[in-house]
């Protein structure tokens, strides 16, 4: 009884971080499109996605679930076995990009800052993982078997993406057509942290895809 009582005050706790987390993110990117910082943008922007990212995270397993973050991310150990049970999918992915530089004559975009580059492949990568494979998938595996938990990570992380684009005044369809080339990419990122079995698995390949996006310019 005592142990089920524990179990749904956990799950209270995950439901209040889920709703603070997008609230909060929500803001941040309002108030950054409202209030042009010039040079400092990118610098605020790492430090507030790291802010708000990856420390609510890290206190939440401290305190709520007393647990060791960096075990529980799985951000601990070695990897490399992981690395080579995904040569399969690495190459997979280097082919489709490789096929989609093809269709676009051949062109590869370099015009990119190092910030941009830092942001979209370094940043994004690791703090992205951390909290949706990380932490969101595994907490929701609790509850539920790991496909449906998978699912409903993936259409929490197209949620997040949303935020940007909506405050880009993006389109309809290109709403409809990313939103759900993000749901298959974050469906596939699930899949890639659990056969790897390390968080350092998801965010190399995450990291990888990004890097393939900015060469292809999309």
């Amino acid at each position: 009884m005592l142990q089920k009582q524990n179990e749904n005050r956990k799950g209270l706790f995950f439901l209040a971080y889920l709703g603070l987390f997008f609230l909060s993110w929500t803001s941040i990117i309002w108030i950054m499109k409202q209030v042009h910082l010039g040079d400092l943008e990118s610098v605020s922007s790492v430090m507030l996605k790291v802010l708000i990212w990856f420390f609510p995270v890290y206190i939440y397993l401290k305190k709520v679930d007393q647990a060791d973050p960096w075990q529980f991310l799985k951000l601990k150990g070695s990897f490399h076995h992981g690395l080579r049970r995904l040569i399969i999918p690495f190459a997979f992915l280097s082919l489709y990009f490789v096929m989609i530089i093809l269709l676009n004559g051949g062109e590869v975009d370099f015009e990119w800052s190092f910030s941009n580059f830092f942001q979209s492949v370094i940043l994004a990568g690791l703090v992205e993982e951390i909290v949706f494979r990380g932490f969101i998938l595994q907490t929701l595996n609790r509850y539920m078997t790991f496909v449906p938990a998978n699912v409903i990570t993936a259409v929490l992380f197209v949620c997040i993406h949303f935020v940007y684009w909506i405050n880009a005044d993006l389109p309809g369809e290109f709403l409809l057509v990313r939103s759900l080339q993000v749901f298959i990419v974050g469906f596939i990122f699930g899949f890639v942290f659990r056969r790897g079995n390390s968080l350092w698995t998801v965010v190399l390949f995450h990291s990888f895809y990004n890097l393939g996006v900015l060469l292809i310019g999309n």
